[in-house]
């Protein structure tokens, strides 16, 4: 039995008008509840399809839980954008087992972005005064549907990589970026994940597992256009990342990096990290 709830939309429009209120600064990114209400009784809001409706009072527990998740990363001395990541990510994760697949719709992060949750989204990127990039910037992290928007960036972290790997910081946002920007293993979560081991086992850190992650990723993609990736094929997965690494490894550059990073380590007596 589909026990899925429909989430609100917001208007394009209404979006928009938010969107700038909160950027120009002239809308306060305090949560209004009568803003909330009056969204949920948009005509547009939920679309005509029978489907069940989220309540209410659904919507406010989920922003209770993100706000209690947030208030303890606040007491804590942990980095607060990366940790805010993980718990945040972990609320919207249990959020979605509720709505399904509620959470692709662009729209429906409008809703949750701009109206039940804008003191949280803001708290996580701070806008600058003048500076009319950060704005920019800011702006598609407050747009639904863009990759880099402030919270459907951490869902789908853990939709293509799994709990693990993200609780755990295993990946550097650099990784994250390099990894979802790419149509393959945005798609191929079971080749999203086989990568990710190969970067978080590398022996690479700093600029040099940039470089390394990049060329990995460059030469994935090379080969997706006369190699065909399947999911359904982890054997022929495991072969094309492990085949992909090995050129990679021959870049000069790269082969001294490593021992750099790695002065007094047998990089493959090294225990590996692994994923189930």
């Amino acid at each position: 039995m589909d026990t899925s709830r429909t989430l609100p939309r917001l208007d394009f429009r209404d979006a928009n008008r938010i969107r700038d209120g909160l950027l120009s600064k002239r809308r306060s990114s305090a949560f209004d509840q009568s803003l909330f209400e009056e969204c949920l009784l948009n005509p547009k809001a939920f679309p005509a399809t029978g489907a069940v409706r989220i309540e209410e009072s659904e919507l406010l527990d989920f922003r209770k839980s993100c706000i209690a998740a947030v208030d303890e990363v606040k007491e804590s001395n942990a980095d607060f954008n990366s940790v805010f990541d993980v718990v945040v990510g972990r609320q919207i994760e249990t959020f979605g087992k509720v709505a399904g697949s509620e959470l692709g719709i662009p729209a429906v992060w409008d809703f949750l972005t701009l109206v039940l949750l804008p003191d949280l989204a803001i708290q996580r990127f701070t806008l600058s005064e003048d500076d009319e990039s950060d704005k920019r910037s800011l702006r598609s992290r407050l747009s639904g549907g863009d990759r880099r928007h402030v919270l459907q960036r951490l869902w789908k972290r853990r939709v293509v990589f799994g709990a693990q790997i993200v609780d755990f910081r295993m990946l550097t946002e650099d990784d994250y970026g390099s990894l979802l920007e790419r149509r393959l293993t945005h798609e191929h979560h079971k080749l999203a994940r086989k990568v990710s081991m190969k970067i978080i086992n590398s022996g690479f850190q700093g600029s040099a597992r940039r470089d390394y992650t990049r060329s990995l990723m460059r030469s994935l993609v090379q080969m997706s256009g006369v190699v065909q990736f399947s999911d359904a094929d982890l054997d022929h997965l495991d072969d094309a990342v492990e085949h992909a690494d090995s050129l990679v490894r021959q870049i000069p550059g790269l082969a001294v990096a490593i021992d750099i990073a790695l002065p007094s380590t047998n990089v493959r007596a090294t225990p590996k990290a692994r994923i189930r």
